[in-house]
């Protein structure tokens, strides 16, 4: 019986399966289908990161974030966007609202 996967996967995922005496069923998609995937393919990775966050070892979380970054540099890649220009947001977006330094919870606002 066919294990279903249903997600956008590595590109060396095929042969890893093949290698192991699987058969995969893979398709290239369209650029549109691709970067829906990509976004999803984002959240999957994210959710990984903070599972990983409760590691004792730390080792978890490292290649997680590895993970994660990989695909955020696929979106950078996909999307066209100009690395500056994230560099760029990010620090008046710091400058503006801050960092997580202070490691604040808000509650609530009256």
């Amino acid at each position: 019986m066919a294990k279903r996967y249903g997600k956008l996967v590595r590109d060396n995922i095929p042969n890893i399966i093949r290698a192991n005496k699987e058969i995969p069923n893979v398709r290239v998609m369209d650029t549109d289908e691709y970067r829906r995937e990509l976004l999803y393919k984002l959240i999957e990775e994210a959710e990984e990161v903070r599972h990983a966050g409760y590691d004792p070892d730390g080792i978890e979380i490292v290649t997680e974030l590895a993970d994660l970054k990989e695909v955020i540099d696929a979106v950078v890649d996909e999307f066209n966007i100009d690395e500056e220009l994230i560099q760029k947001i990010k620090a008046e977006r710091k400058e503006k609202r801050g960092a997580f330094k202070e490691k604040y919870f808000l509650e609530s606002v009256q």
